[in-house]
């Protein structure tokens, strides 16, 4: 079942995440494979479970992002960043110019805490919390990652969305070594089905491609 790779059960989440309190997770993801490995805190010898997905939905999706202006100049979502800063300040021009600077100044300290804060991670996870669990109709949060110094972006992804909106395409499973990886197999959607198989060639290339660019992101 797709849903043993996704997120938690929430009986037994009894620990807060950046993005979560305990007892409501969130489907943890990022943009890109090498940020989705490190976020994994991979180890010698680990098995690594690497999984895409894809969005079906009907609906519109609404999403929200706490990415600071801080980010490092590699992250891709910068110019989306940018843009939407200018969006801020016209929007609190129009309302509450006179608190311009304040209003900006809790925007960015909210934006480090998701950047920056370690466990158990008081601030960050009641902010998430109250985006995806207390206002209605955000299904995902993206904000920076603190494995790769915000040079890339994670998403935190409301159950409720996973569940009715998002498809597991497959899964690559290997064994991290200390000259690479050690491939295991390949899990994949069948119709409806999920099936295994060893890993192809082209499927070891994309895995490497991937570990390449999660030393490089590194630098």
């Amino acid at each position: 079942m797709a849903s043993v790779y996704n997120y938690p059960p929430s009986n037994i989440l009894n620990l807060n995440g950046r993005a979560n309190i305990k007892f409501r997770p969130v489907f943890y993801c990022a943009l890109d494979g090498e940020t989705a490995f490190w976020e994994s805190d991979p180890k010698i010898d680990d098995v690594i479970y690497l999984s895409s997905w894809s969005i079906e939905s009907s609906f519109d999706i609404f999403s929200t992002f706490i990415l600071p202006m801080s980010v490092n100049q590699d992250n891709k979502l910068l110019p989306l960043i940018r843009k939407h800063r200018e969006w801020q300040i016209e929007q609190i021009n129009n309302g509450s110019k006179h608190k311009l600077d304040e209003l900006l100044f809790i925007n960015d300290m909210v934006s480090e805490w998701l950047k920056n804060e370690i466990k158990p991670y008081p601030k960050s996870s009641w902010i998430a919390y109250n985006y995806l669990y207390a206002y209605y109709g955000i299904s995902f949060l993206f904000y920076p990652s603190a494995s790769t110094k915000s040079k890339s972006t994670c998403l935190a992804i409301h159950p409720n969305f996973v569940d009715n909106s998002m498809k597991l395409e497959r899964i690559y499973i290997f064994t991290l070594s200390g000259n690479g990886f050690i491939p295991v197999s390949t899990i994949f959607k069948d119709g409806i089905n999920l099936k295994i198989r060893d890993m192809n060639q082209a499927e070891k290339e994309e895995i490497k491609e991937i570990l390449n660019r999660a030393v490089e992101i590194k630098k």
